[in-house]
Order: C-alpha cells, then sequence, then structure tokens
C-alpha cells in the first residue's frame, strides 16, 4: 500500500505514515473518487467546444461491478488516488478516448464461442468404450484389439485405428469394430479442432463417418471445423444432418444461428435459437442471443447496405450514405495498413452498423460509458463523428484491431491487456501525452499492477480504473513491440488461437514464460521506460 497524502510505499495494513504521520484509516471510498473524476471529465467535455461532445457518454458508475473488475479494484483504488491528485494539482487536460468500445469478451455471453465443446467432448470416452466392449472368439482378432485398447490408453490414436482396421480385415462385418474405428477417428477430429487444424479435423471426421454414420456427434463436430474454415455452407449441411439424427441436439442449433447471424442474416438464425429454447428453456445463452437478434432485426429492418470487398455496412436513410462511404474509405485503408504490419488479411468480411445514440443503446443495451462496441460486428453511434474526420478514423481503426485479432485468436481467448493494447497501438502510435502522464505517475509512486490482473474484462472498472487500465495496456503492449517484434506479438496471438492459455502462447510465440515476461516489463516499467 501506500500513503494518500505523501505515496510513500508501505507495509499493508500500516495505520499511520512513518513519514508524514497521516492517518491512513479515513480512505476515501472509490464511488466518490469516481464522482470527482466524472465531474472533471464533464467539466472538460463542455468546455473543449468540440464536436466530439456530441457523442461522448455520460460516464457513471456501475453498482455492481463484474467479478473481473472486482479483481483489481484494491490496487486501482489506490493509483484513481495518485490520478486524482495528479488531475488536480497538476492541472493535465484529463480527456479519455471517450468512445472506447465493448469487447465481445466483455459480455459473459458474448464471449462465449457457438459451439458448446461439452458433446464433441465426449467422443474419446466414447471410443475408449467402444473398443473396451468388443469380444472376439479368434485369437488374432483378440490381438490387434488388445493392442488398439494399449494404443488408446497411450494416446496412441492413429496406430489404435490400424490396429482396429487389422481386426475388422479379419472380421468385415463385425458392426461393433466398425463403430470402434469410427470413434476413435473421432477422438483424433477432436484433437485436431484443439489445435487448430481444422482442415485436418473434416478428413478425420469423414473416415470416422464412413466407418458409423449414426453418430449426431460426429457430424456436430464436422460442423464446427467448417464453421473455422469459413465454409457455411458445408457446415450448415453437416449440422442439419446431426439434427436429423437427434433433433434434440442443442448444440447444432447454436451453430447454426450463428453462422445466420454472423452473416448478418438475423432473421434466419432467430429460429434455430427459438429451437434451443424450446428444447431446453433453462439455456441462458439461447435466451441471451435470441433476445439480442430481436432487437436487432427490429432496428434494422429499413437499414441500407453498402459494400466493399472487406466490410458490409450498414446505416439508416440516404442522409448518412456520405458518412458510411467515409467509414468504408477509412476501414479499407485499416485493412491493408494492419494488415501490412501483422501480415494478415481476412478472407470472410466485417460487417459494420452505423447507429443512432438510441438504436445504438436499443440494440447493444450497453453501458453508458461505451460509445462504440465489437461482439463480432462493429457497432457505432455515429452522430458525434461526422465532423470530426480524426476522432473517427482513431475509432474504426480501434474497432478494426479487434475484428483482426479476433479472425487470428478464433475461439481461444484473448487477454484483454493484449487486445486492448494493440488497438490502442494502431489507433494512435504516438500514445496520448494524458496517458504518458498517468504512466509517470504510476511509476514515480512504484505503483504495479501485474499484467495478469488486466487479462479479463475492464467493464467491472470505474471511468478513472478503466482509463488507467487501457494506459497500460497500451504501455504493455508497446514494450512488447518493441522488444520482441510485431512478428512475434502475431505469433502470441497465433498460439492463442489453437485454444493455448496464456503462458502457453507466450512460452511459445515469444520464447519466453509468461513470468519472465512480466518481470522484463516490471523493470523496464521501475526504470521509468515502460
Amino acid at each position: 500500500m501506500f500513503c494518500k497524502n505523501c505515496y510513500a510505499n508501505l507495509s499493508d495494513g500500516t495505520e499511520v505514515c512513518p513519514k508524514c504521520n497521516a492517518n491512513l484509516t479515513a480512505k476515501m471510498p472509490v464511488e466518490e473518487a469516481d464522482k470527482k473524476m466524472d465531474g472533471m471529465e464533464s467539466s472538460s467535455d463542455s468546455s473543449s467546444g468540440s464536436n466530439s461532445a456530441d457523442i461522448a457518454m455520460d460516464i457513471k458508475k456501475r453498482k455492481d461491478r463484474p467479478r473481473a473488475g472486482m479483481i483489481i479494484i484494491g490496487s486501482l483504488a489506490g493509483i484513481i488516488f495518485i490520478f486524482l491528485a495528479f488531475v488536480i494539482y497538476q492541472r493535465i487536460d484529463f480527456r479519455p478516448s471517450v468512445q472506447k468500445e465493448v469487447l465481445i469478451s466483455d459480455n459473459v455471453m458474448d464471449s462465449q464461442t457457438a459451439q458448446s465443446n461439452k458433446t464433441i467432448a465426449a467422443l474419446p470416452k466414447a471410443a475408449q468404450d467402444s473398443v473396451q466392449n468388443i469380444t472376439a472368439s479368434d485369437p488374432a482378432i483378440q490381438k490387434h484389439l488388445q493392442d488398439s485398447k494399449d494404443y488408446i490408453l497411450n494416446g496412441k490414436y492413429q496406430n489404435a485405428v490400424e490396429s482396429l482396421k487389422m481386426a475388422l480385415e479379419k472380421n468385415p462385418a463385425n458392426q461393433d469394430i466398425k463403430k470402434a474405428i469410427s470413434a476413435t477417428y473421432g477422438i483424433i477430429a477432436v484433437k485436431k479442432i484443439q489445435t487448430g487444424s481444422y482442415s485436418d479435423a473434416v478428413e478425420d471426421f469423414k473416415n470416422a463417418i464412413r466407418y458409423f454414420n449414426e453418430d449426431p456427434k460426429l457430424y456436430l463436430g464436422m460442423g464446427s471445423a467448417y464453421i473455422q474454415l469459413n465454409k457455411n455452407s458445408d457446415a450448415e449441411s453437416a449440422l442439419n444432418s446431426a439434427t436429423a439424427l437427434d433433433p434434440t441436439l442443442v448444440e447444432a442449433y447454436h451453430l447454426l444461428a450463428d453462422i445466420y447471424y454472423k452473416s448478418d442474416d438475423v432473421a434466419k438464425a432467430i429460429p434455430y435459437w427459438e429451437k434451443a429454447l424450446n428444447i431446453d428453456p433453462s439455456d441462458q445463452k439461447a435466451r441471451y442471443f435470441l433476445s439480442k437478434a430481436k432487437r436487432e432485426k427490429d432496428t434494422n429492418e429499413k437499414f441500407t447496405k453498402e459494400l466493399t470487398s472487406h466490410f458490409t455496412i450498414r446505416f439508416e436513410g440516404p442522409e448518412e450514405r456520405e458518412v458510411g462511404r467515409t467509414v468504408l474509405s477509412i476501414l479499407e485503408d485499416a485493412y491493408r495498413e494492419i494488415g501490412r504490419e501483422l501480415s494478415i488479411y481476412p478472407e470472410t468480411e466485417v460487417i459494420v452498423y452505423l447507429y443512432t445514440k438510441q438504436q445504438f443503446r436499443d440494440v447493444t443495451r450497453s453501458p453508458s460509458w461505451a460509445g462504440a462496441l465489437y461482439d463480432g460486428k462493429i457497432r457505432v453511434p455515429i452522430s458525434g463523428y461526422k465532423n470530426d474526420f480524426n476522432q473517427l478514423k482513431k475509432n474504426l481503426y480501434h474497432e478494426y484491431t479487434h475484428a483482426l485479432v479476433r479472425s487470428i485468436v478464433q475461439n481461444g481467448r484473448c487477454p484483454t491487456w493484449l487486445n486492448e493494447g494493440l488497438a490502442e497501438h494502431f489507433e494512435d502510435r504516438d500514445m496520448p501525452s494524458s496517458r504518458k502522464e498517468v504512466i509517470k505517475t504510476l511509476q514515480k509512486n512504484k505503483v504495479i499492477i501485474p499484467i495478469r490482473n488486466l487479462e479479463g474484462s475492464f467493464m467491472g472498472f470505474s471511468s478513472a480504473q478503466a482509463y488507467v487500465a487501457y494506459a497500460l495496456s497500451h504501455a504493455v503492449v508497446e514494450f512488447m513491440i518493441d522488444r520482441y517484434g510485431m512478428y512475434n506479438v502475431k505469433r502470441v496471438l497465433e498460439e492463442l488461437g489453437k485454444n493455448k492459455t496464456v503462458d502457453e502462447a507466450m512460452r511459445d510465440g515469444l520464447s519466453i514464460s509468461y513470468e519472465v515476461f512480466q518481470k522484463e516489463w516490471q523493470s523496464e516499467f521501475e526504470k521509468g521506460k515502460g
């Protein structure tokens, strides 16, 4: 902890500062700090006379903070005091980038991939059970079966398949052996999905189905792999086969809905979530997405569409056509510039919605301080940007970075500090002076926040806490790029895309452990260089 009066570093639990004799038991509540900070932001915004003030949202404290926010609230509470003191006494221009977007990871439901792995994950056990239950009187067949059991127990599934095939050659009519081969191919396919080898997974699911074509889980797995390959037509065919075999397979309905929703055909997605809810009324994920899709459908029915080869943009009314074309032009620039630096150009189009303030609130149900949102589609309340091209460009670059990160990480989870830090980097290569002052203040007072504490959502933070979190994320990623290069940063994202943990992705992408990276960053930070 540190003294709220002189900011001296102290042991936790200290009641009286030995340096200035300040009583540390009388603490300013975080809520009061938030009120002061919000008041300063409102004052700064109203006095600026900038057109961007038209779209600045009133940043209000959320009473119910998500668990992720509570993790670091203790650490950030002290930082708020320092930052407030700096604002008051140094009179810096505190103006956060007011239109920070809500990431898909900021909502528990939005952060869940449509695919539920519960059904597919049952395949390995099914294969083991299938082999264990096979009996044969022929000693040669029994030998092959025993070998396959041993291989499965040791994780050598391809060897198990070969042993089972040899057993089948000696008894071609044995349906149990065919089912065992099918189930073992299912294990192999699942392992390929888990490592991001989706094309290979599809082939193994096809092999499994050739030996036994009545297991809906195989079609479900193949459909999920096709989705990752952006082969939606093939995915639909596989998933429809799954539901034909098992009309109660909720996971398949979720995937079918997700295909249509992401391709911007909300009307076709809705019936699948309704089916999922009819089967399982307690399915909160289906309930959430169904409600969201209906709100979106009601708002978007009269929207106009414009498109390029990489983006589809929707807006209401001909009067928004010019700003829509401006947005498309900016996003195409982002596609080229950011793509060139990361060496990746997504094959699937990015969908963008331009809303009025009220439409944005009605559709997204986002908190009042959120000025844009990325939930698989870029959503922007456009009114305040019309005469502020520079801010519009920054925000669209920021948003597009999240879409690009999603295209790399896909079903993996990207820590928020990395996702937001990259978005800040591409939004504005030169960190704003106010952000730099925040970092300097933290360095001066030797306040260190572990990077791990910034992995989760920032949505539970107050405006002041979020501002510090964004600044730190930006600083950490700039350090990461400077030290290891953008190529290796991309490698970390790719490893996350293989469903690896952050620890594993850092180790395989940067060739150092997460802990070592944290220590390197902390060392530079303490030297005033971070």
